[in-house]
Order: structure tokens, then C-alpha cells, then sequence
């Protein structure tokens, strides 16, 4: 493989995977926190993302606290922000959620509610608190043709420390086994759309940008 090297002057943002980069569930990968301490020697700022819509915000902030590094809860972004943002978007405030607490009180914060009839989307996350009732109504919601159906982000399974799991790919390829339906998008990686908005923010162009990952169907695809 040729050696990659960056010319660290014309790189001004960092965005980093979390699961399975930087750590992987329980287990502490060693030289994280040094890492990110020279990676922010040479940028501006870092974010740190994740598709794991399992979880909220203080969740991942606790975690890289954890292992030594300190950050801004801003710094977080997850697949679930995107997600709100495009629903909003859409004046969609009534949803079927197929995901775990920590996302209806994600929703929630939105103004997005968690509704079993009428609803004006069916909803699509990481459900670790999965059971079937929620996938028969999800299903029996999908056989109306009009009925708009989005999903949290692409990943067909979550690292964890004792091997990987069935993510939000796995629950969508249940679903279209049943009603032959395909989300209709997704907004975590790799749609650029998770970071473009940050880098307006600090009007930097994506040519100034180094992203970090492990997988390469969503961080590598980003990239």
C-alpha cells in the first residue's frame, strides 16, 4: 500500500468515528486519549460522530470522558440529528418509531411525536429494546404505499466488545422482507450532510477536512 500523507497545513477539521475507532463498547482502545490530543495540535477542531442512534447525546460525551477526552457536548454528532433536522424540514411531527427510548426522547426534544395511529412517517433506528409488536405495526403501517418511511443510518451491525450485533441494516432488511419496502433515506454515514452543515459553520471546505473511521460501507464511503 503507497504511504498517504497529509500536509497538515491545509487540514482544519477532524471528524472521528467513535464505535469501533476510538473504542469498542466496553473496552478502551489504549492511546486514545493522546491521539486526540496531537490530532488537535494540527486542527482547528475535532467532532466526533457516530450512527448509533441507540443511544442520545450525553451518552457518548460520559463515554469519551471516560477514556481521558474532553470535549463539548456540541462536539457529538449523531445520526439522530440529521434525522430531526430532515423531519422538521418536512413538517413531519408524527411518527412510528421503531427505536429505544434514548431516541423518542431525542424525537421528542424536536417536537416529533411517537404516535401508533396516523402517523405521518414510519421511523427506522438501532432498537437494542426491540420486540415483535413493534415490528408487525411497522410493517402493517408500510402496506399503505403512500406512507413515508426513513431510517437513522445504514449499518447492518454494531461492534460491541464481545462481537458484532444486529444494527438498523439488519431491522430495515427484516422489513423489506416482509413488505418489499426500502427506506426512503437515511442521514447518518455516509451522508455528507452529517458534517457539510459544520463546516459552513467554521467555513472551511471539505477539501480542508480528515475524517476517521473503521467501516467502510458508511466512514469510508463519507470520506
Amino acid at each position: 500500500m503507497k504511504d498517504i500523507h497529509l500536509d497538515w497545513s491545509k487540514i482544519r477539521l477532524a471528524f472521528s468515528d467513535m464505535d469501533g475507532t476510538l473504542y469498542k463498547g466496553k473496552d478502551d482502545f489504549p492511546g486514545t486519549a493522546e491521539f486526540i490530543g496531537k490530532l488537535r495540535e494540527n486542527v482547528d477542531h475535532v467532532y466526533f460522530l457516530s450512527n448509533n442512534s441507540s443511544r442520545a447525546h450525553d451518552y457518548y460525551y460520559d463515554r469519551m470522558n471516560s477514556i481521558g477526552v474532553s470535549l463539548d457536548k456540541s462536539d457529538v454528532l449523531l445520526s439522530s440529528d440529521g434525522l430531526c433536522a430532515f423531519l422538521k424540514k418536512q413538517d413531519i411531527t408524527k411518527v412510528y418509531l421503531i427505536g429505544t427510548q434514548a431516541l423518542h426522547g431525542v424525537l421528542a426534544a424536536n417536537g416529533i411525536s411517537h404516535v401508533e395511529d396516523s402517523p405521518e412517517a414510519v421511523i427506522v433506528g438501532f432498537d437494542t429494546e426491540l420486540v415483535y409488536e413493534k415490528l408487525r405495526t411497522a410493517c402493517l403501517l408500510l402496506q399503505d404505499p403512500k406512507m413515508r418511511y426513513y431510517a437513522t443510518h445504514i449499518d447492518n451491525v454494531c461492534p460491541t466488545e464481545v462481537g458484532d450485533i444486529p444494527d438498523a441494516g439488519a431491522i430495515m432488511a427484516l422489513i423489506k422482507t416482509a413488505t418489499g419496502r426500502d427506506v426512503m433515506g437515511t442521514y447518518g454515514k455516509p451522508d455528507p450532510a452529517m458534517v457539510t452543515h459544520i463546516c459552513e459553520k467554521h467555513g472551511v471546505a471539505l477539501e480542508e477536512c480528515v475524517f476517521l473511521g473503521d467501516r467502510v460501507y458508511t466512514d469510508y464511503a463519507m470520506a
